[in-house]
């Protein structure tokens, strides 16, 4: 997913760099040296974990110079179409907060933690709930086929890997409802 925005800074351009160098570094960015480039995150952590702060993003502020300088900061963020559909809203708050302070806000502690809990909330629970009743029925099976080869009938078996598959379901599920909302 990318995304792009153009604004104008009513501050020097010096003063765009230094703002964009203390914005992103506190955001948890790491900056190329040099450069107004600056990364978040791995491609292991866009494909394995749940918490946004860990998917691979890189953002890029150019600035072209002027009485005030246009400022153009291009996020490119390494995320599936399912995560790209529900942390739209995230990225473009960091990029309002982005613009505010380098317009002349103050830089107050980034505290993107309500955003990210939701956003990693939603995550769990629209693929951790499917995905453990799956790995719930695949052990209820495994179970049930390894209670088979004990010698036991077959009612006895298909019992036993119910009764797995059930007190997972129950696990899983009462995971699921205890998480923030």
């Amino acid at each position: 997913m990318k995304l792009e925005r153009d604004f104008i800074a009513p501050v020097d351009t010096a003063a765009v760099y230094n703002r964009a160098a203390a914005f992103f570094t506190l955001a948890g960015y790491r900056q190329e040296h040099g450069t107004l480039k600056f990364k978040r995150g791995s491609a292991v952590g866009s494909a394995m974990s749940f918490n946004p702060v860990n998917w691979q993003c890189e953002a890029e502020v150019r600035i072209t110079p002027g009485m005030y300088p246009v400022c153009t900061v291009l996020y490119d963020i390494h995320v599936d179409p399912f995560e790209k559909s529900i942390t739209r809203t995230l990225w473009n708050e960091e990029l309002n907060r982005f613009q505010a302070y380098v317009s002349g806000g103050e830089l107050t502690h980034f505290d993107n933690a309500a955003n990210m809990a939701r956003v990693k909330n939603y995550v769990v629970r629209t693929i951790g709930l499917p995905a453990g009743l799956l790995f719930a029925a695949i052990f209820g099976m495994v179970t049930g086929t390894l209670t088979a080869d004990t010698g036991a009938s077959y009612s006895q078996a298909l019992v036993g890997g119910l009764a797995v598959f059930v007190l997972l379901s129950a696990l899983v599920i009462l995971a699921w409802s205890r998480m923030k909302k």
